[in-house]
């Protein structure tokens, strides 16, 4: 799915005003970027690949939340038969 560009851009706004005012929270998750990416990393004001990743990620969470939906139906379906 993909973001429209006032999304993009709100995005943006967050990342900068993060990097501004936890710059501790962009070193944290720079770190575990780099642990995700094999030791690279992104150049400063260039969060492409990091939100690459949490578009990734939120996919991933997103089929993991069907699946656990339909497994909740087959459940139920089970339980009342």
């Amino acid at each position: 799915m993909s973001l429209s560009w006032k999304e993009w851009r709100s995005l943006a706004d967050l990342e900068q005003s993060l990097a501004h005012d936890d710059p501790e929270f962009v070193r944290r998750v720079e770190a575990i970027y780099r642990v995700e990416c094999g030791g690279e990393v992104a150049p400063q004001g260039d969060w492409s690949a990091l939100r690459l990743w949490l578009a990734r990620a939120r996919t991933a969470l997103l089929w993991l939340g069907l699946v656990a939906v339909l497994m909740g139906l087959v459940l139920a379906v089970v339980a009342a038969g």
